[in-house]
């Protein structure tokens, strides 16, 4: 079509710069290098070479040459200024630097005058004593002071109080001034300082963006800042972040934060401006600096291939240098290389400058260079102003069409920003766009942002979609075979029809809004409608189907069985008209159901439009179904039989009798089969002709009566004695039961009767149905369990505060559980023999029970509780004896209480010792004949005048009876008194008896005459000898006494009876005496 051209509209924002490229000649301002411990490289001859230098210094430093020949001028490390002869210049000392600053120095000629320079020294930021924290600072070295060695003639005059330790210098886009950038402390400001050939101008140019530099000591002080040799991009390297910002040489501003990167503290653009590379650890990573999607810088991240492996210390400080390499402290003695930076290939090569010089060593720092000098491509310089303009191929259009933009901005921009409303792309960064797609019609706006460095352009224009005309060609149509349709167009000025398949002759005309089309076959017109204001199309289709006489079909002839139904089918046509029939389900259906008593033919006549009509038509052969007869319903005892169907049914080998289901029959294919049901069942019977398929069904009902069951109940368990009620709760009429054996059973007639057998038992129920004589059998068997022996033990008697062993004998089982009650007075009720130890007379119960079967017996014990009696044991008083001669003395009990619980005694005897000796192995030997016959007796304390004795009857025995219980044997002597007190205790364990002693009393007869004293009442204490030791030894002491004065013989005998020596023999007063006797002489038993 034929456009009409609109006019285009454009908009221009006048900006500041236009950017020409200009090319510059190599210079050598930075042909010598000073860093580091007395570290130093020439790159005048093209191949660096290692120098020692006097600077010293960890981080920061710079140097600067004579940019004609490359001769050095001085260096320096921001605190000391060190002259070309390695010397400190007179006032070259104490500048505002720090040799731990990132940054400490840059060095900047003066544009206006060649033998001045600045030197910016920035301190260590929060790391900075009190005393040293000076922020940035500047001093001016005038080369022509010393006779050409130079002076420092300005000194530490303030530019930024507080800063963190970066510093950078750049290129002014004009080439010849400079712009130096630092970073204040505790804030997200950028300062930026001009030096002209006026000087530096110490007003800044403040750019407040990116995150702000701690004033805390940490590590976000630490990095550097870099300038792309080009002059557009700044990187400001923190710990762990590198942030890349637009920059405007022209002006000083940084305007535009692009990406974050990761970074640690080295950072350098390669020489063409495209590549940025950093250090993170050990690693050197690569970025390309993308100028039309500046956002997605950090997604090119790309590791520096090493081919020696990884690193082996920390990159820090990266610097191009005039060679075109790029160098990288690493923290060692040594320096590594990046041979081609421009290559995006380019590989690390470590250790590549080694200082041979024990007192040189690279350390952390390079020096901080003007990379602007460094650039692999012409440096953009200042020039005109930047207007956006946008050209178009067409400004009007329809939907569908493109448009081609392009850029006719002046100014150089090297950003293109598109944003087109509309179109298909609607965003693109592309210089020129091409086919730029309009689908839909409306009004558009276009935009053309355009940008170098900090300054933008910005054009629009406008386009106009143009709407089709709505453009109708009618609905399809359908025509019979032969005949014709009008069609008709509308919606457009002009109109233009064509046909698929191709058949102009088959339309009147082609450019008439309604023509006439006469169709051989199915077609598609097709009407293509203009505006012809616009000149924009529309199109739109219309079908138009051809029909013969339609094929009208129906269902095939088929066959059915009395009684069934079909559906029949027709297809072919929209509309049908069955013949009327009284078996068919509908008349104007396509598909009725016909149900025919006999066999019936069916006609239908089918049309799809018009008068086009078809016929078919369907016969359906009605056949006989054979006969089926199942029989009478019955009832049967469970187990019993029935032959089902009749003698009526036929048996033909054209028939198949099938009977279901199949449980229960002896044949399910016979005509008469036998059923056995094993519950109450309808039997069905299917018979087929099998020539026709035809089949009849019916059904019998074989009931189980009540379905008779016996229900003897469950097994169980029971005591002996016990009682079991068998059989089931449920109550049925017209039954009767019948158990067996009937052993144990209070009624074998009953339907539960009570069970108590004597012995295991399995008892079987009958029961019977009355009324249809069906019978069921059911068995349950009874384990009877024997009941634990409970035996308490014989009724006992106990005294008061006595036990006894409860129980008597054992049943021999282990798995028995023991209760007695009550329980006080018991150690363990639950053992089979606790001990007793009632307070009062007690009835004890024990229960024993199997917990098992929970089988359990009984019994009791009766202990009776007896009070403590008294019992008097005596010796006589009316002992007497002739001095020397043994004399049998009896301890007598009065009759003892039975039982009398004593099967120990404890006998202690007191007496004179002066009067009688009682000889304690005679308790022993007299037993015989008393009651403590048999006793075992241990002689306890044999004392002075005090004898004691244990007596313990043999086991099962107590003491019983009355009479003399002990005997022992005592010799009387004349001694002091005329006689002897016999005092003794008898004590027991028992709590039945308190035995009361009554002591008796022995003494000599009374005789005179011969030399032997008249003892009298009065008279004083005779003792009879006594010596000590006792058996003697060689040296015995005999003591005696007297009871009246007199003549005293004492002497001497041994066993034999001979007298070994005479001690005494003279007349003494009446006393006690003692006598020492040698008795080393004499044999044993004196």
């Amino acid at each position: 079509m034929k456009r009409r051209l609109l006019p285009i509209t454009t908009t221009a924002v006048l900006l500041l710069t236009i950017l020409a490229p200009q090319l510059e000649a190599q210079n050598h301002y930075f042909d010598q290098w000073y860093f580091g411990n007395h570290g130093g490289l020439d790159f005048r001859s093209g191949i660096p070479v290692t120098v020692n230098g006097a600077l010293v210094t960890s981080e920061g430093c710079a140097s600067i040459c004579d940019p004609t020949s490359g001769e050095l001028l001085f260096y320096t490390n921001g605190v000391f200024v060190w002259n070309r002869e390695g010397n400190i210049m007179p006032n070259g000392s104490q500048l505002y630097g720090n040799v731990t600053s990132t940054q400490s120095a840059v060095i900047v000629p003066h544009p206006g005058n060649p033998n001045l320079f600045y030197v910016v020294t920035a301190d260590a930021g929060p790391y900075a004593k009190a005393t040293d924290a000076w922020g940035i600072s500047y001093s001016i070295v005038d080369m022509r002071k010393e006779g050409g060695l130079g002076d420092v003639t300005v000194k530490n005059d303030s530019l930024l109080a507080k800063a963190s330790e970066k510093l950078v210098a750049v290129r002014h886009c004009n080439g010849k001034d400079f712009w130096v950038i630092a970073h204040e402390l505790g804030s997200s400001r950028f300062f930026t300082w001009e030096i002209t050939e006026s000087g530096l101008n110490e007003t800044a140019v403040i750019s407040d963006i990116g995150i702000p530099h701690s004033d805390q000591i940490a590590v976000e002080s630490i990095g550097v800042l870099k300038v792309s040799p080009n002059g557009r991009y700044l990187v400001s390297v923190v710990q762990g972040r590198g942030e890349i910002f637009r920059f405007n040489n022209l002006t000083g501003e940084i305007c535009q934060k692009l990406d974050d990167i990761s970074a640690k503290y080295g950072a350098s653009f390669s020489p063409n401006s495209n590549l940025l590379y950093v250090g993170d650890g050990t690693a050197i990573y690569r970025y390309t600096i993308l100028e039309n999607s500046p956002d997605a810088i950090s997604d090119t991240k790309q590791q520096v291939v090493q081919p020696s492996g990884q690193l082996k210390h920390t990159v820090l400080a990266m610097q191009l240098a005039p060679n075109g390499k790029m160098y990288v402290a690493e923290d060692s003695r040594n320096l590594g290389r990046i041979d081609d930076p421009d290559n995006p290939t380019s590989i690390y090569q470590g250790d590549a400058v080694r200082f041979n010089q024990n007192n040189q060593s690279g350390l952390i720092g390079l020096p901080n260079c003007i990379d602007g000098y460094f650039s692999s491509l012409p440096v953009p310089t200042c020039e005109g102003v930047l207007n956006a303009e946008i050209r178009m191929s067409d400004s009007v259009i329809c939907p569908g069409e493109t448009i081609d933009f392009t850029d006719a901005s002046s100014g150089n921009p090297f950003e293109f920003m598109w944003r087109i409303e509309g179109g298909n792309p609607s965003f693109t960064r592309a210089r020129n766009p091409r086919g730029v797609l309009f689908d839909e019609p409306g009004l558009y706006r276009v935009y053309l942002t355009v940008g170098r460095n900090c300054d933008l352009g910005i054009d629009s224009a406008t386009v106009r979609v143009v709407a089709p005309p709505d453009v109708d060609a009618g609905g399809d149509r359908i025509v019979c075979l032969g005949d014709t349709v009008h069609l008709q167009g509308k919606g457009a000025d002009r109109f233009e029809w064509s046909s698929s398949p191709s058949s102009p002759s088959s339309l009147s005309c082609t450019t008439c809004p309604n023509p006439v089309a006469s169709p051989t076959g199915n077609t598609t017109y097709y009407l293509r409608g203009r505006d012809n204001s616009t000149g924009c199309e529309g199109t739109d289709s219309v079908v138009v189907r051809i029909t013969a006489a339609p094929d009208v079909r129906v269902t095939a002839d088929t066959a059915i069985c009395r009684g069934e139904s079909i559906q029949l089918v027709a297809s072919g046509a929209n509309n049908y008209e069955w013949e009327d029939v009284p078996s068919l389900s509908c008349k104007g259906c396509a598909n009725p159901i016909a149900t025919p008593v006999q066999t019936t033919t069916y006609r239908v006549r089918g049309k799809i439009s018009g008068n086009c009509e078809g016929v078919d038509s369907v016969t359906v052969e009605v056949r006989d179904i054979p006969f089926a007869e199942a029989g009478d319903d019955q009832t049967l005892c469970f187990g019993g039989s029935f032959l089902l169907g009749s003698d009526l049914s036929p048996s033909s080998p054209d028939l198949l009798y099938e009977w279901s289901p199949r449980e229960g029959l002896d044949d399910p294919n016979a005509i008469r089969p036998k059923a056995t049901p094993p519950q109450t069942t309808r039997y069905y019977v299917r018979v087929t002709n099998k020539v026709t398929g035809c089949f009849a069904v019916d059904s019998v009902l074989v009931s189980l009566g009540n379905v008779l069951t016996a229900n003897a109940g469950n097994d169980t368990t029971l005591c002996a004695g016990s009682t079991v009620v068998l059989g089931s709760t449920e109550s049925t009429p017209n039954r009767s039961y019948q158990w067996s054996p009937t052993t144990g059973l209070d009624d074998a007639t009953q339907r539960n009767p009570l069970a108590s057998p004597t012995e295991t038992t399995t008892y079987i129920l009958r029961v019977f149905d009355n009324a249809t004589e069906c019978e069921a059998f059911d068995s349950v068997t009874v384990v009877v369990l024997s009941t634990p022996l409970a035996d308490a033990g014989e009724d006992r008697t106990l005294c008061i505060g006595g036990s006894t062993l409860l129980g008597g004998a054992d049943p021999g089982s282990t798995n028995l559980v023991y209760r007695w009650s009550p329980a006080d007075g018991l150690d363990n009720p639950a053992s089979p023999h606790p001990v007793a130890t009632p307070a009062e007379t007690t009835i004890y119960f024990l229960e024993v029970s199997d917990p098992m079967h929970e089988c359990r017996s009984f019994d009791t014990v009766v202990v009776n509780l007896r009070p403590t009696l008294p019992v008097i044991a005596r010796i006589r008083r009316d002992y007497h004896a002739v001095i020397g001669n043994p004399l049998e003395i009896s301890v007598e009990s009065d009759l003892l209480p039975s039982p009398s619980g004593v099967s120990e005694i404890d006998f202690e005897l007191e007496y004179d010792e002066w009067s009688i000796q009682v000889d304690a192995e005679s308790v022993e030997t007299l037993l015989r004949g008393t009651l403590l016959e048999g006793w075992s007796v241990t002689t306890r304390t044999t004392a002075v005048g005090r004898v004691q004795f244990h007596l313990a009857a043999p086991p099962g025995v107590e003491l019983e009876g009355s009479g003399t219980l002990l005997r022992f044997i005592g010799r009387m002597y004349l001694g002091r008194e005329p006689g002897t007190e016999l005092k003794f205790k008898l004590s027991t364990q028992s709590t039945c008896l308190n035995f009361v002693p009554e002591p008796g009393y022995a003494r000599p007869d009374t005789i005179c005459g011969m030399s032997l004293r008249l003892i009298e009442a009065g008279a004083a204490r005779y003792a009879p000898p006594r010596a000590i030791p006792n058996p003697s030894g060689s040296q015995v002491k005999i003591e005696l006494g007297l009871g009246l004065e007199g003549p005293a013989r004492l002497e001497v005998f041994d066993v034999s009876g001979n007298r070994v020596g005479v001690l005494i023999d003279q007349t003494l007063p009446a006393g006690e005496y003692g006598v020492d006797w040698d008795a080393s002489g004499v044999g044993a038993g004196a």
